[in-house]
């Protein structure tokens, strides 16, 4: 179980400032756009989807690990990385560079924007 723990936490942990738009493993991202500090909402985003894509991933095989997994992908809010997305989107749309890093993350992710998560708020 702890081994379990320790991935939840390095998958979570988000720095507070990134030097440029980058993640790690499961889908290791660095943007090709010239960004001296990444914002922090896009840098969470980023950070998020990568650990939903790695905690969807991941097999049930049992009730504890059924449990661990949803309070992973609860505690990642990744029921509202599409929401997210598209309110992303809308805060930094005069901005070609940071609206290329969501779009450039979603398809390395997703294969696209268009296969996100479908934003089920109202």
């Amino acid at each position: 179980m702890k081994r379990f723990c320790l991935a939840a936490l390095l998958f979570c942990a988000a720095p507070a400032h990134a030097a440029t738009c980058m993640t790690g493993d499961p889908f290791p991202f660095k943007t090709r756009y010239a960004i001296d500090d990444c914002p922090a909402d896009i840098q969470g985003w980023l950070d998020r989807v990568n650990a939903c894509a790695h905690f969807e991933g991941e097999e049930g095989y049992d009730g504890e690990r059924r449990a661990f997994l949803a309070d992973a992908l609860e505690e990642n809010r990744c029921a509202a990385i599409g929401c997210d997305f598209q309110e992303l989107l809308m805060v930094h749309e005069n901005d070609d560079a940071l609206s290329g890093v969501l779009s450039e993350y979603a398809q390395i992710v997703y294969g696209n924007a268009e296969n996100l998560p479908e934003c089920m708020r109202e």
